[in-house]
């Protein structure tokens, strides 16, 4: 049935449903309609025929002729009385008196017998005043003659002659057949027309809907175009970043190559002067800060949903940071800085993409010895924590300012002490750091120190059973 519906387009599947439930409407107003003409039928026909009985008796009957006691004095009066309301459609009449006993009727042997309305609650309501009806077979040990003749409408109409008591009951039987087909014929022509109209209507909506679903289908195939228009020019976007930071980095990397040869070539010797040795010095750094920004380029433009992908196999967290810290080790030698590096367990692994982690790590210790101090000291450590591997990267440098704490993860943040220290930088690479850790449904985290600056890397466990990615298109 599934596969069944989902074979239908949105137009049909609006339309079957639409059709569905005029049906069911359409069924339920009938039965409602038919139920309503039928109640009002009755309703009618119990105060017009009442209207007619109590008008007749006020013509031809007295209140004393129901209080006698001897029926046969008043058969005469009470039979003309009957014969004045005998109606086409009348097929029994019979009269009461106040308590219930039968005092002229067309079947003699009932006269001076109590009806069953004398031991039932209808007895009370008629002689409170109130017209009772109903349509039925008449089904009662009392009604045989009637009970041939099928569907009946039976009628209690209590006559009074000063407005407050009841003197007596007149019961009628009418022949329902010929009203009955009348009430048939009304509810047919409500139906019909209920029908007619929610066919109309059906036609209309589903005009309207496959309009609608024009519009849509049009709309969609639009929005797919320009998807793919705008896929066509994101890729076009990575293709010339990732082109252009290859080409750029080549000649950046000769240029810093070129300084750096010209710094050995004239150190400790008296060529130039300490205005041009600082020019050079901050060539090579400025020609350093460019090849920063050319490999974060590349990062940038590997960083879509794809990107975050696991290593088949657990690796050791202690092995990157061993490597980062050897490849930084000239800057660090040259700053004098201690670096203290506590590992944790020996086997605190991930399965994070090696490529990924190496370059969040590698922003947070660069950071670091960036904006550490001459003879400082860094700190870097690996615990696990409720099934998170936390790494911890600490420095005694010139930390942030207050107010800029909140932006440190931002696009090309700088602190402003930084700037002034002539610290070099790009800005660029916590940013990018920020966003593969959260793609990988991880967190870097940054702590005041009273001297210095504390990030914290927290990641998922490589020997957990399940871990969890939360992958997220990352927009550059």
């Amino acid at each position: 049935m599934k596969k069944l519906l989902s074979s239908f387009s949105l137009v049909q599947k609006v339309a079957i449903t639409v059709f569905v439930l005029l049906v069911v409407t359409s069924i339920v107003t009938g039965v409602l309609i038919s139920t309503f003409i039928r109640q009002s039928y009755l309703s009618e026909q119990k105060q017009s025929l009442a209207q007619f009985v109590q008008k007749q008796a006020h013509e031809s009957l007295t209140s004393s002729d129901f209080l006698t006691d001897d029926f046969g004095s008043v058969q005469t009066k009470f039979d003309f009385y009957r014969n004045e309301i005998a109606m086409p459609d009348v097929v029994r009449i019979k009269i009461y008196n106040r308590e219930g006993v039968v005092i002229s009727s067309d079947q003699p042997e009932l006269i001076g017998q109590k009806s069953f309305i004398d031991e039932s609650d209808e007895l009370d309501e008629i002689l409170e005043g109130k017209i009772v009806g109903t349509i039925s077979v008449p089904d009662k040990a009392e009604n045989k003659y009637e009970q041939n003749l099928g569907q009946l409408l039976e009628l209690y109409v209590p006559i009074t002659f000063d407005d407050v008591n009841v003197d007596g009951i007149v019961e009628i039987y009418l022949q329902f057949e010929t009203r009955n087909l009348e009430i048939i014929r009304s509810q047919r022509y409500a139906v019909v027309s209920i029908a007619g109209t929610i066919a109309a209507a059906f036609i209309i909506l589903l005009i309207i809907v496959r309009s609608a679903s024009k519009t849509l289908i049009q709309q969609d195939i639009q929005l797919k175009k320009d998807i793919q228009k705008e896929q066509e020019y994101s890729l076009l976007k990575d293709e010339f970043i990732t082109m252009s930071s290859h080409q750029l980095r080549t000649p950046a990397s000769a240029i810093k190559w070129s300084l750096e040869l010209l710094e050995e070539e004239f150190d400790g010797k008296n060529v130039l002067n300490d205005e041009q040795k600082e020019a050079l010095s901050a060539a090579t750094a400025n020609t350093e800060t460019l090849i920063a920004i050319i490999n974060n380029l590349l990062i940038i433009a590997e960083i879509k949903p794809d990107y975050f992908k696991f290593e088949n196999k657990a690796y050791l967290i202690k092995d990157i940071v061993y490597e980062i810290i050897k490849k930084y080790q000239p800057l660090i030698n040259e700053k004098n800085i201690k670096i203290v590096f506590m590992p944790g367990q020996e086997t605190i692994t991930t399965t994070i993409k090696k490529e990924a982690l190496g370059f969040i790590l590698e922003s947070m210790i660069k950071n670091a010895i960036d904006y550490s101090s001459l003879l400082g000291e860094i700190k870097i450590e690996i615990i696990v924590s409720l099934g998170k591997v936390q790494i911890l990267v600490s420095d005694g440098g010139i930390g942030i300012p207050d107010d800029e704490r909140v932006k440190v993860f931002g696009k090309f943040f700088r602190a402003s002490n930084s700037i002034e220290k002539k610290n070099v930088g790009s800005g660029m690479s916590l940013y990018i750091a920020q966003k593969i850790a959260t793609g990988y449904g991880g967190l870097i985290r940054y702590e005041a120190l009273p001297k210095g600056s504390k990030f914290v890397l927290e990641i998922f466990n490589g020997d957990m059973d399940n871990i969890v990615i939360l992958k997220q298109n990352v927009k550059n």
